[in-house]
């Protein structure tokens, strides 16, 4: 079965601080064409490499964001350069830089030269502050991007300079949304086989991967006084980081249930036990309380013991584990996440592929990154043309309905993604057990007013249905199958419960794009184990690098980190879905685990 997006060839003009963008479209099977300068890319040379060792051919990052990619080398300030150049991307489908819009100007790459020159091509300008405004000259490394995103000012202890998550996480932010926008721009193509210029900024783009909810809470700020709309940095948050006696855990004690729950995994400390404990907000607050009391309780106790305690009493606690333990786990190996792969440098050490399985079309890892000019004597020739349909004027995803199973943040923010390039969005929800986000309020029983839940599921339209009856389940699965996707992120089995599953969909209508993404995957030994943001971040290593160097705990965050990075990741599997129905007419399974998102 081919890819779902064999059909497209993509020039990648991006440094290593765009790079991710191309390796996504050449994981879906595009032709993604790296094009380098002479010398090569100077990501080659950036830290850490493979086994230790420097070299150009070696570095880590690079590898990573570069593999199933092939390459050329062009100087483009040469005659001869800059015609192989403009071949390229008049036999290409998408064109990817991040040059900026004063070198894009000076290397004839604007985008209104673009369109004139190749007015089928999809071009997508990364830039650090967008094309306009006082700062569209500025560039930004890995870590000011970071804090321009307003991540650092949540990182670490109060009482210590911000830490951050290493490496390009703000602009692989600014990537995921450059692979967004040219698959909505590709499904928009079909109507009259025009291009278009997908403007992407690396700091909108990184305060929506990482730091989205600060908007909101802003606005919240002006109607509550009381709101501190920019809160001092708190470590861990309401995610407290706890010490076992061989490791650290995880925990989110948020509800009522959940509370009580860790309660008794303390062995219900006397401390804990007044009204004021039962208010998460004082619980909030009063962190360092709960973390001394905790350490009494489990400084004797094998990490191990607590997790299996923590889970049976349905405590959402995770392991804060660092990068190999992550690829040591029972549920990564079970669910085969990583790759051996063999490529030069590598040897059997695991790579990941992107963060999402189909069920019709694979996700195959063909080739490593390329060495420079690895391709220059290559063909790349014209592809098959696309043959506008005529399509209906409007938003890329006009005419197409989309059905919201999902709760707390990483599907609905699809849903609304989704919606927000042109689709009818209906969120099923139940009044007997509402989405969790719609409790985030500042006043008892007003669950129209939480801040994160209109934040999260804005767009929408709702309906609710009772899922415990056989009436209510059967107008769910009517809804569904007059849907193009259906999406959930619900624990393992309950959709399976309500007869609303992907085979339960499928039935009545084949060619559904059906996505599901729990915080562990599906499958494996953790499969049925409800999971939230921070904690899949520390299941999967990050929470473990977010860390001041001599803290006496890994600090992490109070960011919901990975879910909204995640959330993004999963729109381009599903657009990419979309493509490939609209080509064959086949529907498929998107699955999806929060912890590989991370």
């Amino acid at each position: 079965m081919p890819a779902p997006l064999a059909h497209l060839r993509v020039v990648d003009l991006a440094d290593l601080r765009g790079a991710l963008a191309g390796r996504l479209l050449a994981d879906l099977g595009a032709d993604v064409v790296k094009v380098e300068p002479p010398g090569g890319d100077p990501g080659r040379l950036r830290p850490p490499f493979a086994g230790g060792v420097p070299g150009k051919d070696r570095s880590l990052p690079f590898l990573y964001r570069n593999a199933n990619k092939r390459g050329v080398t062009l100087d483009l300030h040469e005659a001869d350069g800059w015609r192989r150049f403009l071949g390229l991307c008049e036999n290409a489908d998408v064109l990817i830089e991040n040059l900026g819009p004063d070198a894009a100007r000076r290397h004839g790459l604007a985008p209104a030269e673009i369109r004139e020159r190749h007015p089928h091509l999809v071009h997508v300008a990364i830039a650090d502050f967008g094309l306009s405004g006082p700062r569209c000259g500025w560039r930004l490394e890995a870590l000011p991007a970071f804090a321009a995103s307003g991540a650092l000012q949540a990182s670490g202890f109060p009482d210590r300079p911000p830490c951050w998550l290493p490496g390009h996480v703000a602009h692989d932010c600014a990537a995921a949304f450059a692979a967004v926008g040219a698959l909505a721009a590709i499904l928009d193509r079909t109507r009259d086989g025009s291009g278009q210029t997908v403007e992407v900024s690396v700091q909108e783009a990184a305060l929506n991967g990482l730091n989205p909810w600060s908007i909101p809470l802003a606005d919240y700020a002006r109607v509550y006084p009381m709101v501190n709309s920019s809160p001092r940095r708190n470590a861990d948050g309401a995610y407290h980081v706890l010490r076992a006696a061989d490791g650290y855990v995880r925990v989110l004690p948020g509800t009522p249930r959940h509370w009580q729950a860790f309660l008794t995994l303390l062995r219900n400390p006397e401390a804990l036990a007044g009204p004021e404990w039962e208010v998460a907000l004082f619980r909030l607050v009063n962190g360092d309380v709960i973390r001394l009391l905790a350490a009494d309780a489990l400084a004797d106790r094998k990490r191990a013991d607590v997790l299996a305690e923590g889970r049976a009493l349905g405590l959402p606690i995770a392991p804060v584990n660092r990068l190999d333990e992550f690829v040591a786990e029972a549920q990564t190996r079970e669910r085969g996440y990583f790759r051996a792969t063999r490529f030069p440098h590598l040897a059997d050490g695991p790579f990941a592929p992107a963060p999402f399985n189909f069920s019709r079309t694979p996700i195959a890892l063909s080739r490593s990154a390329p060495d420079p000019g690895a391709d220059d004597r290559q063909d790349f020739s014209a592809r098959g043309a696309a043959v506008p349909n005529g399509g209906t004027s409007g938003p890329p995803l006009a005419g197409m309905r989309v059905v919201n199973l999902g709760v707390g943040a990483v599907v609905p923010e699809v849903c609304w993604l989704l919606g927000e390039l042109g689709a009818e969005v209906v969120k099923i929800e139940s009044r007997a057990n509402i989405d969790f986000l719609r409790r985030v309020t500042l006043e008892p029983d007003t669950p129209n007013r939480a801040w994160t839940f209109n934040d999260e599921n804005r767009g929408q339209e709702s309906v609710c249905l009772d899922l415990a009856t056989p009436r209510g389940r059967d107008l769910a699965l009517r809804l569904c199958a007059a849907a193009d996707v259906v999406a959930e992120n619900n624990r393992g089995g309950v959709v399976g419960s309500w007869g609303l599953d992907y085979e339960d969909v499928r039935r009545l209508r084949p060619d559904v794009i059906y996505l599901c993404s729990q915080g562990y995957g599906r499958g494996g030994p953790l499969g049925e184990v409800p999971a939230f943001g921070p904690l899949n971040s520390a299941f999967a290593g990050a929470t473990w690098l977010w860390n001041h160097a001599d803290a006496p705990y890994p600090a992490g965050s109070s960011l919901n980190h990975p879910d909204h990075i995640a959330s993004k990741l999963a729109v381009v599997a599903v657009l990419a879905a979309l493509e490939h129905r609209r080509r064959t007419g086949e529907g498929q399974r998107i699955e999806m685990a929060q912890t590989e998102a991370a």
